[in-house]
């Protein structure tokens, strides 16, 4: 079984929210080594600092070097939580296909799921590749 960096994986995997630049990780299938490079490289050092910038500049090049080592590892994809509980926002407005929750029920649900769905996501990521 590969060992890796079980908070490294779980950052990996998880859907980027805000404005700013985005990354992708990659997991070597040898060592089990999480690495991050940013989809936006010219503003790389705007965002993370020189450091960074310089780091991923190497990374980008390893991965690049052995791409048969390499394995990009997927976003997750939050799919809406509808709930019984229709909020303000829903009740007062007709219901569209997607609402976002004011009442804090759908954030109540992700949380209690989260960890759940984030082992099973990993687990599925690692069979497919050979990894676990």
């Amino acid at each position: 079984m590969l060992k890796y960096d079980d908070i490294l994986m779980r950052s990996a995997i998880a859907t980027k929210l805000d404005d700013g630049p985005h990354d992708t990780g990659f997991i070597n299938r040898r060592t089990g080594e999480i690495v991050f490079l940013p989809d936006a490289e010219g503003n790389c050092e705007n965002w993370y600092g020189l450091d960074v910038t310089i780091d991923s500049v190497f990374d980008r090049a390893r991965i690049a070097a052995n791409q048969d080592e390499w394995i990009e590892i997927p976003r997750k994809v939050f799919v809406p939580i509808f709930h019984e509980d229709w909020c303000e926002r829903r009740t007062t407005r007709p219901r569209r296909d997607w609402t976002p929750c004011t009442c804090g029920a759908e954030e109540r649900i992700r949380e209690e799921r989260q960890d759940e769905e984030d082992d099973a996501f990993i687990r599925a990521f690692l069979t497919e590749h050979g990894l676990e």
